[in-house]
């Protein structure tokens, strides 16, 4: 993800997108064999119908170890939302032991009546 805001026209009920892929690129991973991973997308505030997500840690065995970097993508297919809120997209990598977070804040809006859908990259700093 490489933006930091969806926009939706206004409206009344839910709205969003037929599908949403969160991706995470991560490096320095080389002479890495295996490793454990955990992925969660959450909504903030959570809709009324969410449960935890107490999902464990998968295990990874790396394609090709001398690659420094690999491709980490989660689904959230539809993705609906109830009204505005903030998309939490997380990655939890466990190597040897030792847990490296990673996370990534959207937000989502409604705008204005007869606004088309706008998606916000962040600027450059």
């Amino acid at each position: 993800m490489y933006t930091e805001l969806i926009g939706f026209p206004a409206g009344e009920g839910p709205f969003g997108l037929s599908k949403l892929v969160a991706v995470f690129v991560i490096a320095g991973l080389r002479n890495l064999d295996e490793l454990k991973f955990r992925q969660t997308i959450t909504l903030d505030p959570s809709p009324k119908t969410a449960s935890p997500d107490t999902r464990p840690f998968a295990a990874l065995k790396r394609a090709d170890a001398n690659l420094d970097e690999d491709n980490f993508a989660q689904i959230l297919s539809p993705a609906v939302f109830e009204g505005p809120c903030t998309l939490i997209a997380k990655l939890e990598l466990d190597i040897e032991g030792e847990i490296y977070p990673f996370e990534y804040r959207l937000r989502v809006v409604r705008g204005a009546p007869g606004a088309s859908s706008v998606v916000s990259s962040p600027s450059p700093n």
